[in-house]
């Protein structure tokens, strides 16, 4: 008889497929930006369903070999196979927030954290390999827990570092657009930390019953951001919910003067407040005011960051 854990992965595994050819159809067949990192979220998403249900199943050894896989089992072949994919989960998950708003998740703090990981999971195959001493069952369980807070808490950052990021920004539907996302993500996260607090104080049916909630937490994983991409899917395109459409019409939904889209453009065409306060015959102080109310405007902090969401817009 199948058992209702192995109905609900399956189930996950369904909806994974479906949120997948959803959101394609919702890009269009164009990905790149937000909904490259969306599709990438969703696929090392899924990938752990699968390993998930491997673990489930596996009772397996490695047999002959080199000796440290002879100390190694399947289901801690999988366990670093699920760490590996988390972590490649949360550089998605970070990429995907900051391309939300036209950012790009930079290659040092990309770099620094695949090496950081790598050294945890080597760390972990020592550990569960009994190469590190009499502690190795100690720093292993110290190991899990230090990852899996890492990796919750860097995708909550880089929540609460997107809403503060659009907090100022003058377009109130993208901001509601921005607020959605960031409220499914966070329900979804409060929602695992609390089936797994309960798992620690209570066994019901040896574990069956936190494996149903972490399945059905896996559902809503896949589906929910579906419903918020149905209702901005407009806004967010395969690029961004801040810099898509037409340019007049996100002037005008940022409030952005006719004096300040001159500057705009001009910044876009590489000049200088020098070149610009030539070319519309004001102060160099008057161009630092408008390059401060415009950047404050957008929800931006840089003539870089405004020139990638305009230089594609403006002709």
């Amino acid at each position: 008889m199948i058992s209702p854990s192995f109905l609900l992965f399956l189930a996950a595994l369904a909806s994974g497929l479906t949120a997948m050819s959803t959101a394609f159809i919702f890009f269009k067949g164009k990905i790149g930006g937000f909904g490259l990192a969306y599709m990438a979220n969703l696929l090392f998403f899924n990938l752990l369903i699968i390993f998930g249900l491997l673990f489930n199943m596996s009772g397996w050894s490695f047999g002959k070999g080199p000796e440290i896989f002879q100390l190694l089992d399947l289901r801690s072949a999988v366990i670093f196979g699920m760490t590996a994919l988390k972590f490649a989960w949360l550089l998605t998950f970070l990429e995907m927030t900051a391309q939300l708003i036209r950012r790009s998740v930079s290659k040092t703090f990309r770099r620094a954290c695949i090496a950081f990981s790598l050294i945890l999971l080597m760390l972990l195959v020592l550990a569960f390999a009994d190469l590190l001493g009499p502690m190795s069952r100690a720093i292993t369980a110290l190991l899990v827990v230090l990852i899996e807070s890492l990796i919750l808490a860097g995708a909550l950052m880089s929540l609460i570092v997107l809403i503060f990021r659009t907090h100022y920004a003058p377009d109130v539907t993208a901001k509601r657009a921005v607020y959605g996302f960031a409220s499914i993500y966070i329900f979804l996260f409060c929602f695992l930390v609390g089936s797994l607090i309960l798992s620690l104080f209570m066994e019901l049916e040896k574990g069956r019953s936190f494996i149903e909630v972490n399945a059905a937490n896996m559902i809503a994983y896949n589906i929910l951001p579906l419903i918020w991409m149905r209702r901005y899917a407009g806004l967010t395109g395969s690029e961004a919910v801040i810099g898509g459409g037409e340019p007049e019409g996100l002037f005008m939904r940022m409030r952005i003067t006719p004096r300040e889209q001159d500057i705009i453009r001009l910044i876009c065409a590489g000049k200088s407040n020098k070149e610009i306060a030539a070319d519309l015959y004001i102060s160099i102080k008057t161009v630092k005011d408008h390059n401060s109310r415009i950047f404050r405007k957008v929800g931006v902090r840089s003539r870089v960051e405004l020139m990638r969401i305009f230089r594609e817009l403006i002709p």
